[in-house]
């Protein structure tokens, strides 16, 4: 079985952001950022204008990002595609229910508390307008194989599926799909129990 996107059940939220001319800081491991107090009270939570996970990408890179759900072993899988080094275009399935539904969505990632692994898988050629739209094509048309059907099986897909349009400059294999897996998943785990937030190239970047 071949699981394809229904266009006419995808709910999208995508919304483009230029390139800052920021250059942008390599990062590999991270400690969780210090919480800033608020107000008067130094144990005070901060608010989410002052969260800052500590977390960096870089402009043009493709990325795999995991985030704990609060249950062990079990991620919630995206793509980013990074306009800025404090984030990008987000494309992950999300669950409505018992309907996964396809978003893509601008993140700033730094002020999420959720993300443990950012992993890089490649580079675009470029992020202006017209680069983001045949992209977003691109993984509109993700065909996730087999019987399973998740945020992460159609994660791997689309990464396929970008490699298999030339934009990430990857052999479109699914043995390496399956090595990026289990990667992401390793280091997912190490994150998660370490108590850090990580920014880690993969072993199958050719960057």
């Amino acid at each position: 079985m071949v699981w394809r996107l229904d266009a006419n059940i995808a709910v999208i939220g995508y919304y483009y952001c230029p390139s800052l001319s920021i250059e942008a800081e390599k990062m590999f491991r991270l400690s969780p950022a210090k919480p800033s107090s608020s107000g008067t009270n130094p144990k005070a939570p901060p608010t989410s204008a002052e969260y800052d996970n500590g977390l960096r990408v870089e402009a043009k890179n493709v990325y795999m990002v995991i985030s704990s759900t609060g249950l062990p072993r079990q991620y919630h899988w995206g793509v980013l595609i990074a306009s800025n080094e404090l984030g990008g275009v987000i494309f992950h399935q999300t669950l409505n229910g018992t309907i996964w539904r396809y978003t893509v969505e601008f993140e700033d990632i730094t002020r999420s508390t959720e993300l443990l692994v950012v992993l890089k898988l490649g580079e675009v050629p470029d992020i202006t307008t017209e680069w983001m739209d045949a992209i977003k094509q691109c993984v509109q048309a993700t065909e996730v194989p087999g019987d399973e059907f998740t945020c992460r099986t159609w994660a791997l897909a689309a990464v396929y599926e970008l490699a298999n349009c030339g934009f990430i400059g990857m052999e479109p294999s699914w043995e390496i799909m399956k090595k990026i897996e289990d990667e992401a998943n390793d280091i997912a785990m190490d994150a998660l129990f370490s108590n850090q937030k990580l920014v880690v190239d993969s072993r199958q970047c050719t960057l």
